[in-house]
C-alpha cells in the first residue's frame, strides 16, 4: 500500500511539469493557456508532490507539511484551470485523505511518547535500593524453581535495572474465525523500581493503518486501538479488571528482565519443583499468575486468570507459551511466544511474536 500511494503521488507531481512547460511555450493541447507566474506555480508544486512522495516513502514526518502545501498549491491550480484540469482533484482528495491519516497517527504517537517520558520520569526521580547487584545470597529464600531461574538467567552478579526497553514483531488475529495473521511492529517501556509499562504497536488491517498503546502507570491500565490514530476501534480504562489484567501482563513480561523478580511488590509461593506461583500487589490492584520452568530453569509458560473483556463476569485462563530462547546483554530471556486464550470451544492463539531487541539501564 506504501508503494501504491508513493507511485500515486509521483505520478501527480510530474504531471504538473505539464504546466509549467505550457508556460513556456510548449503545445500541450490538454492545457489552455498558462502565464509564466503560473507556470512557476505548477512547478513548486510538482516539486512539493515529488519531495513530498519522497519524504512519505523515508518515513520522514516532513511529508505531513510538505504534503499539505502540495495539495493546497496543486488544488488552487486545478480550479483556475478547471475545464481542462479538475480530475486531478481525486488524487488530490486520495493524498489528503493519506496525509489526514498520518496526522492523525503522529499526533497519536506523540501523545504515546509524552506517556513514555512521564513514566520514565517517575522511574528516574523514585528511590532505588541500595544493593544494585544482585547476589546469591538474594535468591536463597525464594523457590526451587523460581532460583533455578534466575541462576539460568543470567541475572546473579549484575545489576538490578531500573529500565528496559523492548521491541518486537509478531502476527495477531482479532478472532478465532480469522485465517488471515496481520502482521505488528511493537515497542514497549518498562520500569522496574516503580512497576510500569507503556507498549506501542503499529499494523495494517486489510491495507489500512492501525496503531494501539497499552498500559499499565500509577496502578491504572488502559488500553487504545485507533484506526489512522483517529478512529477508536477499542478503548478501555476506568475499569479495576483493566487494571487488574495489565498489572497481570506486566508480571509475566518480567521474563523479558529476571531481575525484577525480586522485587518487594512480587510474593512467589512454590507449587511443585517445576512451577510456582507469583502475586504482584501495587496500589490497591493485585494480579497473580503461575509460571512454569523446566529441569534448566528455563521458563516455558506462563498461565494468568486474566479478563478477556470488561463485560465478562469472570475471568478466561491465558496462556503464554515459549516457542524460543536468546540472550541480550549476557540474559538469558524467552524470545519467542504464542498468546492463547483458552476458550469455551477451545484454545484461541491471537498473537505469536519474537523479541528483536532488549535494552537495560
Amino acid at each position: 500500500m506504501k508503494y501504491i500511494i508513493f507511485f500515486i503521488v509521483i505520478l501527480h507531481g510530474l504531471i504538473h511539469v505539464l504546466g509549467f512547460l505550457k508556460s513556456l511555450g510548449y503545445a500541450i493541447p490538454q492545457l489552455p493557456a498558462i502565464s509564466k507566474l503560473t507556470g512557476i506555480v505548477w512547478l513548486m508544486a510538482s516539486f512539493a508532490m515529488i519531495a513530498t512522495a519522497f519524504l512519505y516513502i523515508t518515513d520522514n514526518d516532513m511529508w505531513l507539511l510538505t504534503g499539505t502545501i502540495a495539495i493546497l498549491l496543486s488544488q488552487v491550480l486545478i480550479v483556475i484551470s478547471w475545464q481542462d484540469a479538475k480530475y486531478g482533484t481525486l488524487p488530490n482528495i486520495i493524498i489528503l485523505i493519506v496525509v489526514v491519516g498520518g496526522c492523525g497517527i503522529w499526533f497519536f504517537n506523540h501523545q504515546v511518547e509524552k506517556e513514555i517520558q512521564v513514566m520514565l520520569a517517575q522511574e528516574a526521580y523514585s528511590e532505588k535500593p541500595a544493593e544494585k547487584i544482585i547476589t546469591e545470597n538474594m535468591i536463597t529464600s525464594y523457590p526451587a524453581p523460581v532460583q533455578r531461574w534466575l541462576r539460568y538467567s543470567g541475572v546473579v552478579g549484575k545489576e538490578m535495572v531500573s529500565t528496559v526497553y523492548i521491541t518486537q514483531k509478531g502476527e495477531m488475529r482479532l478472532n478465532p474465525e480469522q485465517k488471515q495473521w496481520f502482521k505488528s511492529y511493537s515497542q514497549q517501556y518498562f520500569t522496574v523500581t516503580i512497576p510500569s509499562f507503556i507498549w506501542k504497536v503499529s499494523m495494517n488491517i486489510y491495507l489500512l493503518p492501525v496503531i494501539g498503546r497499552d498500559m499499565f502507570v500509577d496502578g491504572k491500565g488502559e488500553m487504545k486501538i485507533k484506526l489512522i490514530g483517529l478512529i477508536p476501534i477499542a478503548v478501555a480504562g476506568d475499569n479495576f479488571k483493566i487494571h487488574q489484567s495489565a498489572l497481570q501482563r506486566f508480571l509475566g513480561e518480567i521474563s523479558w528482565f529476571p531481575q525484577a523478580a525480586l522485587k518487594p511488590y512480587i510474593h512467589w509461593e512454590a507449587i511443585d519443583e517445576s512451577s510456582a506461583r507469583a502475586t504482584i500487589t501495587y496500589r490497591g490492584v493485585t494480579g497473580s499468575a503461575v509460571f512454569y520452568f523446566n529441569s534448566k530453569g528455563e521458563l516455558i509458560k506462563f498461565v494468568a486468570m486474566r479478563y478477556k473483556d470488561i463485560n465478562d463476569d469472570k475471568p478466561t485462563e491465558w496462556v503464554a507459551t515459549v516457542k524460543g530462547y536468546g540472550e541480550f546483554h549476557g540474559i538469558k530471556i524467552p524470545t519467542t511466544f504464542d498468546a492463547t486464550w483458552m476458550l469455551k470451544d477451545g484454545p484461541f492463539t491471537w498473537f505469536t511474536f519474537t523479541i528483536t531487541d532488549v535494552r537495560y539501564q
